[in-house]
């Protein structure tokens, strides 16, 4: 059972790292030539994906809200106090 799963980690790894190649080479190409958009296109797609924004807001004790249903009534607590 362990030597399956080696192997089948050895594959990810290797079909991760050829993956990782051909993008190496994509990005080079694109550089070479001087095709900006490409070269800027490569780079998005390879990058980290932004996550969604996720606000910490905290109680009036300083202690963070954790509660989804709590976050919302405390936002509008201090949007009403800004326009108040």
């Amino acid at each position: 059972m362990s030597s399956t799963k080696n192997e089948n980690c050895y594959i990810i790894k290797l079909g991760r790292e050829a993956s990782l190649s051909e993008r190496a080479n994509e990005l080079e190409a694109a550089a070479a030539s001087g095709n900006c958009r490409k070269l800027l296109q490569l780079i998005r797609a390879t990058g980290s994906k932004k996550s969604d924004v996720s606000e910490t807001i905290c109680e009036d004790d300083g202690m963070p809200v954790t509660n989804s249903h709590r976050c919302l009534e405390r936002w509008t607590e201090l949007f009403e106090g800004q326009f108040n």
